[in-house]
């Protein structure tokens, strides 16, 4: 529909409203923004995933009623485990409305890298994610590298950083 509108449209501020949820821009090259997320102990923490102490960093999004989400757990494991010596660290952030799913999942799927309960959906504004999993990958410096990848390009990219 947004590609339908006519050109004045579009730049009218609700037509950039849209366009935005519609084609969100790119954050790559940004600082990772600083989120207000509850740790497992239900503390409000002030998170700066800027600066993390590691080479690199993966930002998952994710939920434990998403079964994508749980299909990328696997992956995870493997690639923590194959680089998480040479500099590479996680953190998930649910998006669950429920602190105990959430809490039940971390140890169903024994994940046990930092997680963090989005409940006020802080996290998922900021990063502009639409869909769940969104891995996003930033560097030593605090910079978003890689955004929305998973799998086989997730895989990919880390391989090439860790050359």
């Amino acid at each position: 529909i947004y590609d339908q509108m006519s050109e004045e449209a579009k730049q009218s501020y609700y037509g950039r409203e849209v366009k935005d949820e519609v084609y969100p821009p790119s954050l790559v090259g940004d600082a990772a923004p600083t989120l207000q997320l509850l740790n497992v102990k239900g503390e409000e923490k002030l998170i700066s995933l800027a600066q993390h102490g590691h080479r690199y960093l993966l930002i998952d999004f994710w939920a434990s009623w998403c079964s994508p989400c749980i299909k990328e757990i696997p992956n995870l494991k493997r690639l923590y485990s194959k680089y998480h010596e040479k500099g590479l660290d996680i953190v998930s952030i649910s998006a669950d409305h429920n602190a105990e799913d959430w809490k039940q999942a971390l140890k169903e799927y024994d994940i046990f890298w930092t997680n963090y309960l989005d409940i006020n959906r802080h996290g998922i504004t900021e990063y502009k994610v639409q869909f769940i999993p969104s891995i996003f990958v930033v560097d030593e410096k605090g910079k978003l590298i890689g955004e929305k990848l998973r799998g086989k390009e997730l895989e990919d990219m880390l391989e090439k950083l860790f050359q």
